[in-house]
């Protein structure tokens, strides 16, 4: 498990650096767990992972607080 802190706001652009980082140190394919936060399907993340083979999203359902951890908080 991956995972860093960001101090300002999420975006696109913040995401895809953290999934660059990700894809090197894992070295294989990997899967993105996501909830349904814009920047997972901003045209800018579609465009990296067109670009970068072997990394996969698995959304959520829509509304799921149960299964995200974060909700819990």
């Amino acid at each position: 498990m991956t995972f860093s802190i960001v101090k300002v706001k999420m975006n696109a652009r913040l995401f895809c650096e953290f999934l660059s980082k990700l894809s090197k140190d894992a070295g294989k394919k990997i899967i993105v767990v996501c909830d349904n936060a814009r920047y997972y399907k901003a045209k800018y993340t579609k465009s990296f992972v067109a670009l970068h083979k072997g990394i996969e999203f698995e959304y959520f359902l829509p509304y799921s607080p149960e299964l995200n951890p974060d909700e819990q908080v």
